[in-house]
């Protein structure tokens, strides 16, 4: 569904929002796409136990970080997106078996909590976490008015995977983040003020996010 909306001010300043539906071809292709992701993992996992080919713990890792990363863009489009307050130390503990083997998450300071919605949440903090090269991955927070606002992950990452995931992603991040900046040892998120309105004071990449401001599409 395409949301247009237009302001006009005055003595009544009125907002006028209108719907339009849209073609339902990229839908269907993407769950297309998808199909064909699992379907090839699947195939994967076949020809290693029938052949009993050599897989070590690395390789197994990957393909199940994709399967899981799949299954939670998959829930984002099969249920309704809610925004709730939620512990950023639970939310870590949560995607922490996105992890490479040897490697951890550490948070500096005390728990933070953050408005916002909790899939597209985790599902931002997956794809970093699954982009990370490094055993050690440090993340600080900012709060405002008691709002975590700002977030800083420290580590190595792997910033053209991050890429991928992100451009994949891009129609939900805006739902949730004013700003990312990644860099290979640093990435800088600033969340929105308000949820669903990703209209006001954006500044994204066009590396990482093509967007409108006067268009949401879901």
């Amino acid at each position: 569904m395409s949301v247009n909306f237009s302001l006009f001010f005055g003595n009544q300043p009125t907002v006028l929002i209108y719907t339009r539906q849209q073609n339902e071809f990229p839908q269907k292709e993407e769950v297309q796409k998808v199909c064909q992701l699992y379907l090839k993992l699947l195939i994967v996992f076949i020809k290693i136990i029938k052949k009993e080919i050599p897989f070590d713990y690395n390789q197994f890792h990957s393909l199940a970080n994709k399967l899981q990363i799949q299954e939670i863009i998959t829930s984002i489009w099969n249920q309704q997106m809610i925004q709730k307050i939620i512990s950023l130390q639970k939310s870590l503990l949560k995607i922490s078996t996105f992890c490479n083997p040897n490697s951890k998450i550490q948070l500096v300071g005390s728990d933070y909590f953050i408005n916002t919605i909790p899939k597209i949440f985790y599902l931002l903090l997956a794809c970093i976490v699954d982009s990370s090269t490094s055993k050690l991955i440090i993340i600080k927070g900012q709060t405002i008015k008691n709002q975590l606002k700002l977030l800083k992950i420290q580590g190595k990452f792997n910033i053209p995977k991050l890429n991928h995931y992100t451009r994949k992603i891009q129609n939900y991040l805006l739902l949730i983040c004013k700003e990312i900046k990644p860099q290979q040892f640093c990435i800088n998120l600033e969340f929105n003020d308000e949820i669903f309105q990703p209209f006001t004071n954006i500044i994204m990449p066009q590396l990482h996010f093509k967007y409108s401001k006067k268009k949401i599409t879901k």
